[in-house]
């Protein structure tokens, strides 16, 4: 297999001797997440870079990484060296203000400006933009995070090529920063640090800042969550200024891993990026505004490209004064806090992960003249499509609204429909895939039953767990993709969906059932509810919004029968029927002036026989089977 060397000066953490971890910064997790998106095409990351405990080679994670000692060399020295004897396609990830000796053909990353500290030198400038020049002369392609250093770029280099500087922001993984259900601490102000504790980082402002906030406000406590660089002095002053802190009892230091992160923001009501110089669009702030958590920001680099002022957070002069000032105004008006939290969520959606490995995808195909897009067999990654994104954020956006818990007649026909279908309730273990609000779910619970909801909307899953919250019920809250449900096999009496085959494919549908019936005990049912193609009502409607753009749940194929994926799924059908005539009249609201015609349309088929009422479709077709012993 092919290999793509990335060059880099940081990556496992060589500043402390710890080579089997990942250092704990911006520029680490971006290089992990690209060599991820290289192994899914099918080719083999190999990482270089500089080493401060000598020189190593190793495998974290999958990832081969070979370390050259630089702690007694000139460091560009060091790299050319690494440039000179890596092998494969290469990506320069760092360095790209230094005089770099480029393979040809290679791309480049720059991950932000640094060198834009106000008070740096005139002449250290000028050498940067001779070092960029060449970087642009020689690199066949340049993927900046920011529009920082293409504007950079722009004014102070010179190139024939527009699209040679591709800009490219960092992304947040939207499904696992996520907003908190609600803070458990109401009564204390908890304000985050979430940055390495470093000069460019601005930790100093921070401290001091954080000396007036404890001073001032006796209900605000502060957390610094970033790593350290042992034995350094910026390290030693900030240990030492905790220890002897006046208000030591009120602020904290932690680091957190990645998978920890979420846990921090959560508990955060202000986070604060106060960067002085060196920053791209920031992790730590696309995580804080994926967390829905309001932001005082630094107006450097790549953060005014992440923050509009006011809007999802307060953009200032990263100096002692305004960032005191902007935190003021924030702990002291919590309407505008929890303003600024939800446009901030909102924000970060436009940065979701998977449409920048995509993106990162489409940049090495192209690159490197790749001719194949293969993800290899036995990889369980499947990179959504644009019409697969598209899906998720209209049910993001559905369930982002005020959701109504309250007990309506199309509920009660699907809860007739599973209680008939297994007995009552009581101590039954149930799964819904695909839960959207969990209404029902939550009904089965009340009534005894062990539920879990799975959906791949955490906007859904955020709504259903205050749901169960408020009504002092368990459930268990599973966020994955229906497709593989990371869930044990043969462990539930009954699996069940409505509204949601049919969004999928023939093909998807049947892996769907599948993987229902495999975490059904042999012997337990499956149930699906889906919309039935011959229900007039509900086409009529349907037709008229999608011709008017008022049809909000995206691709939607009604059924007509569902016995055949069944059988496929080696799923054996108990029964087929289709329920609901009166509520496939509700899509007939979609057409204005309609409101006459459905209720003289319900009376009147509410006076019908039994005999007569099945002439009429309802809206949905519901079949159920049981999974085959093995």
């Amino acid at each position: 297999m092919r290999e793509i060397g990335i060059l880099t000066h940081s990556f496992l953490d060589a500043y402390n001797g710890k080579i089997d971890n990942i250092y704990g910064g911006g520029l680490e997790r971006y290089l992990y997440d690209l060599s991820e998106t290289i192994k899914e095409l099918g080719l083999i990351p190999v990482i270089y870079q500089l080493s401060y405990c000598g020189s190593f080679q190793t495998e974290v994670n999958g990832i081969r990484v070979i370390g050259y000692d630089c702690s007694e060399k000139n460091i560009v020295d060091v790299f050319n060296q690494m440039s000179a004897e890596a092998k494969g396609m290469l990506i320069y990830a760092s360095f790209i203000w230094h005089p770099i000796n480029y393979k040809e053909g290679s791309i480049g990353i720059c991950h932000g400006i640094n060198w834009d500290h106000h008070a740096g030198s005139v002449d250290h400038k000028s050498d940067v933009a001779s070092n960029v020049q060449r970087a642009l002369k020689q690199l066949k392609r340049i993927v900046s995070v920011d529009s920082h250093f293409l504007s950079f770029c722009r004014s102070v280099c010179s190139y024939s090529n527009a699209d040679k500087v591709l800009l490219l922001p960092n992304s947040v993984n939207t499904d696992h920063f996520t907003v908190a259900i609600e803070q458990e601490d109401k009564e204390n102000i908890h304000i985050l640090y979430p940055r390495r504790i470093s000069i460019e980082r601005g930790i100093i402002p921070m401290m001091l800042v954080a000396d007036r906030l404890l001073e001032s406000y006796g209900q605000v406590t502060i957390k610094f969550a970033g790593a350290t660089i042992e034995d350094s002095l910026i390290t030693k002053t900030f240990e030492l200024w905790m220890q002897y802190h006046p208000h030591r009892e009120r602020i904290t230091h932690k680091v957190y891993s990645f998978d920890q992160m979420p846990q921090a923001y959560w508990k955060a009501d202000i986070a604060v990026i106060p960067t002085i110089f060196s920053e791209g669009t920031s992790y730590s702030c696309l995580e804080a505004l994926s967390s829905g958590v309001p932001l005082v920001s630094a107006n450097v680099g790549g953060l005014n490209d992440l923050i509009i002022d006011g809007f999802n957070g307060l953009l200032v002069t990263p100096t002692e004064e305004k960032l005191f000032q902007a935190i003021c105004s924030l702990i002291e008006n919590k309407d505008m806090r929890e303003q600024l939290g939800v446009n901030a969520r909102h924000t970060a959606q436009t940065f979701d992960k998977q449409i920048w490995k995509r993106k990162w995808r489409e940049i090495l195909i192209e690159s490197f003249d790749l001719d194949q897009r293969v993800i290899p067999t036995g990889n369980d990654f499947t990179l959504p499509t644009q019409e697969e994104e598209a899906q998720k954020q209209v049910w993001d956006q559905l369930w982002s609204r005020e959701i109504s818990y309250q007990w309506d007649p199309l509920s009660e026909v699907i809860f007739n429909c599973l209680t008939e279908a297994i007995g009552l309730p009581k101590d039954q273990r149930i799964c819904e895939a695909g839960s959207g609000t969990g209404k029902i779910s939550l009904r089965l619970a009340m009534d005894g039953a062990a539920v879990t909801l799975v959906d791949y909307s955490t906007q859904a899953l955020q709504q259903s767990r205050i749901a169960f919250r408020q009504k002092d019920q368990q459930g268990e809250f599973v966020h994955a993709d229906i497709r593989k449900l990371p869930i044990e096999a043969n462990i539930h009496d009954l699996c069940w969906s409505a509204g949601v085959l049919e969004h999928f494919s023939i093909e998807e549908k049947v892996n769907i059932l599948r993987e229902m019936a495999r975490v059904t005990k042999p012997g337990g049912k499956v149930l699906v509810l889906v919309p039935y193609s011959r229900s007039l009502p509900y086409r009529i409607g349907k037709a008229y919004a999608e011709a008017n753009c008022t049809w909000m749940y995206g691709t939607e194929i009604p059924v007509d029968s569902l016995k055949q994926e069944f059988e496929l799924a080696g799923i054996e059908v108990d029964k087929e029927q289709n329920i609901g005539f009166i509520q496939s009249m509700d899509f007939l609201d979609f057409i204005p002036g309609a409101e006459l015609l459905k209720q003289s349309a319900v009376e009147w088929y509410k006076e019908l026989s039994d005999e007569e009422k099945v002439v009429f479709p309802g809206y949905l077709l519901a079949i159920l089977g049981t999974v085959k012993s093995v």
